[in-house]
């Protein structure tokens, strides 16, 4: 009869009492339509995403990668780059990661940086006139 806030074989006192049940908000007729519910109306898969989506993704975190490199290397203040990720649509602690990211990766390999820039100066001369 209906959906029962209830599992097989449980009883509770109160319907709140069921569903603070994980037994019966799970398997009860009414928790698996919530479960339903809830992941119907969630983001939608990205089979389900237009081509424009994708492209605005795709751009979005070209931007933001070029954000950081930014800062990485030294081109941007993280004052300028918190602005910039914000304005994006990142949240207050993706974009904390963000720059916890780039300072780890600046003190991670100093000796990377080292190589590059003699792989850069034997490989690509420049003039010195």
């Amino acid at each position: 009869f209906g959906f029962s806030p209830y599992a097989e074989d449980h009883e509770h006192e109160t319907v709140a009492a069921a569903f603070a049940c994980d037994t019966c908000r799970h398997e009860s007729k009414a928790g698996r339509m919530l479960d339903f519910t809830l992941l119907y109306n969630a983001e939608p898969p990205q089979v389900e995403e237009t081509a424009t989506d994708v492209v605005k993704a795709k751009e979005r975190d070209l931007t933001k990668s070029d954000i950081l490199t930014g800062l990485r290397d030294g081109l941007l203040k993280e004052d300028e780059v918190t602005t910039a990720l914000t304005t994006l649509g990142y949240d207050e602690d993706e974009v904390g990661y963000y720059l916890a990211r780039v300072d780890f990766q600046k003190d991670a390999n100093p000796s990377e940086r080292h190589a590059h820039r003699l792989y850069l100066y034997l490989f690509y001369p420049v003039s010195r006139e």
